[in-house]
């Protein structure tokens, strides 16, 4: 019984560290409050625009103003076609870029804060309100969307791999200024000069073609890299089948099955982690991809691994089935 009582007290002060710190830092942190809300608003910019079109064309009644929908709605038309204009090598499976939208100084964010006369928590519930409207009213589009950034990854090679051998750094350090010319980042590191002068770098190395070619000393390493990310979704594909097979069949085939779980477990975290990240955010932003490396990678060894198994003990069966002279 003691040790019943040291253990959930132990446990207590333990989720106690770990959450109080979080909720009382989380209070006075408006980015933490605004970051979600925002992302759902940009990256469906473009199906939230078209949704405050027909609303204003139907006159329907909202908990908004007509006329505060018509401003916003004529705002967020003009600031996805500049974003498109300004950016448009970015977020190709979107049309636009939703980084212009969250984080240029005078982005549609700014603007509905404004609209809002700085009130965070009726601008988090505009967003909310339309996020949430256009899975009402367009579903078959948001479905689409979906769609898209899982082929995304998927298509027409996995995309958790990179088999380029030469990069370009330009637009990296151009989206790192963009992502820190937020008005909340703005004034953090504006007050210390050693990231006023870190920015400016940042900036100077923006606008030059800065390329990186990674050495060719072991040219297999770049083979074997190509090679997974274009046998994922065929991997896939295959151990899937083949453990649907090996489910139905009543014959025992013992550690077969729990390869196949492994496999099929493996395979499903991947396809759920970027359902997660196609839902809520975009899977054209790299760092969701990289994250995913190791994952696939874990995926794809246990699907091989399965896939090798099941041909060997097809094999070892044909082979005593042989052996006793049966067909």
């Amino acid at each position: 019984m003691r040790q019943k009582v040291w253990f959930s007290l132990g446990f207590a002060v333990s989720a106690a560290i770990l959450l109080l710190p979080e909720y009382f830092l989380r209070r006075n942190d408006e980015l933490s409050r605004t970051f979600l809300p925002t992302t759902l608003f940009v990256i469906h910019a473009n199906l939230i625009r078209d949704q405050l079109a027909d609303d204003l064309a139907k006159n329907v009644t909202l908990p908004y103003s007509h006329d505060q929908l018509e401003r916003l709605y004529v705002t967020l038309r003009a600031e996805i076609t500049k974003s498109h204009t300004a950016r448009h090598y970015a977020y190709h499976s979107l049309g636009f870029d939703p980084d212009f939208l969250m984080y240029d100084p005078n982005s549609i964010a700014v603007q509905i804060r404004r609209e809002f006369r700085g009130d965070i928590a009726a601008v988090c519930a505009f967003y909310r309100f339309y996020y949430w409207r256009i899975w009402q009213k367009r579903p078959q589009q948001v479905l689409e969307k979906v769609a898209r950034q899982m082929r995304t990854f998927y298509l027409p090679y996995c995309r958790a791999y990179e088999p380029r051998i030469t990069q370009k750094f330009g637009g990296a350090y151009q989206q790192s200024v963009l992502s820190l010319s937020d008005p909340i980042c703005r004034k953090v590191w504006t007050a210390y000069p050693a990231a006023v002068d870190f920015m400016t770098r940042t900036q100077e190395l923006g606008r030059r073609e800065l390329r990186f070619q990674q050495p060719l000393l072991l040219p297999i390493i770049p083979m074997l890299v190509l090679l997974a990310s274009i046998t994922y979704s065929t991997l896939l594909i295959v151990a899937l089948v083949l453990a649907g097979f090996v489910a139905r069949i009543s014959a025992p085939f013992g550690r077969l099955r729990v390869v196949a779980g492994l496999a099929v477990f493996a395979f499903l975290f991947n396809a759920a982690y970027c359902l997660e990240v196609a839902v809520i955010s975009s899977l054209d932003i790299p760092r969701y991809l990289t994250v995913q490396m190791y994952s696939t990678l874990v995926a794809q060894l246990l699907g091989l691994w399965f896939v090798l198994e099941f041909v060997s003990e097809m094999w070892q069966r044909r082979k005593q089935r042989l052996d006793q002279g049966t067909p």
